[in-house]
């Protein structure tokens, strides 16, 4: 099959990158492991959603972390 026929077909599933299971394309939980997946790539394999949730607690940790730097020894 050359590429242009492949393009012409649609998914119906796609790959849960966490237990490997096949899922529908449209699915923004994977029904057996409960995890977040994104949209499908060119080989079928679901993304792995961002967890923004621990970006945002980093980022806080570390400016915790400086306030106290600077409270216990630069004040």
């Amino acid at each position: 099959m050359s590429t242009s026929d492949e393009n012409k077909y649609e998914r119906h599933a796609k790959k849960c990158p966490e237990c490997m299971t096949y899922i529908p394309v449209d699915a923004n939980v994977c029904p057996v492991c409960k995890k977040r997946v994104g949209k499908a790539t060119e080989s079928g394999m679901a993304r792995k959603a961002t967890d923004w949730m621990s970006y945002i607690m980093l980022i806080i940790s570390w400016a915790a972390l400086a306030v106290y730097i600077w409270w216990a020894f630069l004040r």
